[in-house]
C-alpha cells in the first residue's frame, strides 16, 4: 500500500494551496489518513491515504483536531520519550570497566 501511494503520489507532499500550487516537498514526507483519521478508525486503505510533508501533515492534523490538542499530544509524547531515556540511563556514578565486557580470560 505504501508504494502504490508514493507511486500514484509522484513521491511529492499532495497539499495544493489556495492559489492552486501543489508543494514541492520530497522530502520528510508522511502518509496522512486524508479522508478518515486514523484516530476515527479511518482504515490504512491506498484511498484514505496521501503523502504530506511534514508541515503540512501537522497542519491537516491541527485542522481535524485543533490546535490546543496536538499540543497536548505532543507534549504527551515527548514526556513518555523523556521518561524511557531517563529510564534506559546508567545510573549516575556508574563507570565502565574493562571488567563489565566480556574479552575473554583476563
Amino acid at each position: 500500500m505504501r508504494r502504490e501511494v508514493a507511486l500514484r503520489d509522484g513521491h511529492q507532499c499532495t497539499f495544493v494551496a489556495e492559489d492552486g500550487r501543489r508543494c514541492p516537498a520530497r522530502r520528510r514526507l508522511e502518509f496522512h489518513h486524508q479522508r478518515v483519521a486514523f484516530a476515527k478508525r479511518g482504515e490504512a486503505t491506498a484511498a484514505n491515504i496521501s503523502l504530506c510533508c511534514t508541515a503540512h501533515h501537522g497542519l491537516a492534523t491541527e485542522q481535524e483536531f485543533g490546535r490546543e490538542h496536538v499540543a497536548r499530544r505532543v507534549a504527551e509524547a515527548r514526556q513518555a520519550r523523556e521518561r524511557r531515556r531517563v529510564a534506559k540511563a546508567p545510573s549516575p556514578g556508574t563507570a565502565f570497566t574493562t571488567s563489565s565486557f566480556a574479552f575473554g580470560p583476563t
